[in-house]
């Protein structure tokens, strides 16, 4: 994993080992925040830190609405107005960014990835939805 792929705020699973906790070793939900970008660029070896892929319920989770075959979310605000789709695409095995009648925007296959992707073109955060 490349400290450039990631901005403070993205989802990532954290990967712990603790011998004195009753479960050894877990996964957690994480967002990146400046000591993990820290570490990220400092060590190599950054193997407890896991990206997560991008699934039908992680969308489903930010508030993206399932239309058929594809996940749609609309954004309206002073730097982007407009529908956003989101579809997984098994020739590729990535999830398919377009915007209205623009296809094939860009391909993600990580919640990070998605992230910076709707930041890039919105301003906005996506949040997770309880």
């Amino acid at each position: 994993m490349n400290a450039k792929d990631f901005r403070i705020v993205n989802y990532i699973h954290y990967h712990i080992e603790d011998k004195m906790d009753e479960r050894k070793e877990w996964d957690e939900l994480s967002q990146i925040d400046y000591d993990d970008l820290r570490c990220l660029t400092t060590y190599e070896d950054n193997s407890e830190y896991r990206p997560i892929p991008l699934t039908e319920e992680w969308l489903l989770k930010f508030g993206f609405v399932s239309e058929r075959t594809a996940f749609l979310m609309g954004f309206h605000n002073k730097l982007f107005s407009g529908l956003i789709s989101v579809e997984y695409d098994k020739l590729v095995q990535m999830h398919i960014i377009s915007i209205g009648e623009f296809k094939d925007i860009t391909r993600v296959a990580f919640i990070h990835e998605l992230q910076n992707v709707i930041h890039a073109l919105t301003g906005e955060e996506l949040i997770l939805k309880t």
